[in-house]
């Protein structure tokens, strides 16, 4: 270049400079688009809402309730006793029955006679079976058209209390009853009409309550097993043969009155307290068992703050629903209703929102995964779980 002149830039140098932004720019948005698909997109799921109970009084003359059955979504039965009308002083059964999901309860006439009603079994719309006692022998009442109406049954032989029942929709029927100092089980084919005598549980076993049955085969009772006097330790005992035989069942150190349990397939769910006096109510905290073999091995579960003594425990393919009772800390300790739930097998549980749930409750029944039953003292609630909704399938069709 001469001195003292001044080079013009000319096109050539214009677009060369134009050439290196366009590139610099092209770059950078490369790379921002680079990071940007690198760096992933965190998307926090909420959890689903926590499932809403809704109690109510149990029809009036019923002041303890023990046991409900639901054979669809909308149909239900609760079992438990009451006060005999005047003159009479003893107590009777109660049945009540909802054909609106729990909504709503009418009392049924129970056949005359039986004292009380601690289980009931509704396979069907139409047929239901419930156990309980009699002034001397074990009572088993049955329906054929869906409530309107119940007939005495037989009573296994020898039984002095039926403490639980479980039928199946062809009219296949295990009865778990007592004789005043062991108990035992008798099956029937035709819903209760004649029953045949089947296994002895374990003898150490008492406070046999919780009876679950997946499939005709495979049983499990809850109970406990007497230490000393007063004393128990939680016990369950198994059936691989639709309770002709029964055996002990091995569970983890620690654990006190165990009170329910159910199966979906190979996943079973046991229930509980740590308390082990078996005379007196006193406070204490939720036993959660969790088995993956049928029942053959069992995990104990952290304890829930939420439900302090377990009582009932129902379970789908896609919920579980525990209810119990939650201890108010005051003097003296007042008990109250508690419900969890889980939605994932029992690895994890939430407590329910609870609306009018002033009394323990000792039984639920979940007909879906949706809509469960639950009752206790005078007590009746229906339970609403959340359902996640399916997610929308994308459109197929041609060019999709």
């Amino acid at each position: 270049m001469v001195p003292g002149r001044v080079r013009r830039a000319g096109p050539g140098a214009t677009l060369g400079r134009t050439t290196t932004l366009l590139v610099t720019l092209a770059l950078a948005a490369l790379g921002w688009a680079g990071a940007a698909a690198a760096t992933p997109k965190h998307h926090h799921q909420r959890p689903p809402p926590a499932a809403a109970v809704t109690g109510q009084p149990a029809p009036v003359g019923t002041t303890a309730l023990s046991g409900v059955s639901c054979a669809t979504a909308l149909l239900c039965w609760s079992v438990g006793t009451g006060p005999a009308p005047a003159p009479a002083t003893s107590d009777v059964a109660t049945i009540s029955g909802s054909r609106d999901g729990g909504k709503t309860w009418s009392p049924e006439v129970v056949p005359a006679g039986v004292l009380s009603l601690a289980a009931i079994s509704c396979p069907t719309a139409l047929r239901c079976l419930a156990g309980g006692a009699a002034a001397t022998a074990g009572a088993v009442v049955s329906t054929r058209d869906g409530g309107r109406t119940w007939v005495l049954e037989h009573a296994p032989g020898g039984a002095l209390d039926i403490t639980g029942v479980q039928c199946t929709p062809v009219g296949g029927c295990l009865a778990l009853s007592t004789d005043g100092s062991s108990y035992s089980t008798s099956s029937s084919n035709n819903y209760g009409a004649a029953w045949t005598a089947g296994g002895d549980l374990p003898a150490t076993l008492a406070g046999a309550g919780g009876l679950s049955c997946e499939g005709t085969q495979q049983c499990l009772v809850a109970g406990y097993a007497s230490t000393t006097p007063g004393e128990g330790a939680g016990a369950l005992a198994s059936s691989t043969d639709g309770g002709e035989t029964w055996s002990s069942v091995t569970l983890p150190p620690g654990i006190g009155l165990l009170h329910g349990v159910d199966c979906v397939k190979e996943q079973c769910v046991a229930v509980g307290t740590t308390v082990t006096n078996d005379t007196v109510v006193v406070p204490g905290k939720g036993v959660i068992l969790d088995s993956a073999d049928g029942g053959v091995t069992w995990a104990a579960e952290p304890h829930s703050s939420s439900v302090d003594d377990a009582f009932g425990v129902s379970c789908t393919k896609l919920v579980c629903v525990i209810v119990g009772t939650v201890w108010i800390p005051v003097s003296p300790p007042t008990p109250v209703g508690g419900v969890i739930t889980s939605s994932d097998g029992g690895t994890t549980w939430r407590p329910a929102k609870l609306r009018y749930v002033p009394e323990s409750m000792v039984a639920v029944d979940c007909a879906s995964s949706a809509t469960c039953v639950a009752a206790g003292s005078n007590l009746l609630a229906r339970i609403a779980l959340p359902v996640k909704k399916p997610k929308p399938s994308a459109p197929k069709g041609i060019g999709v």
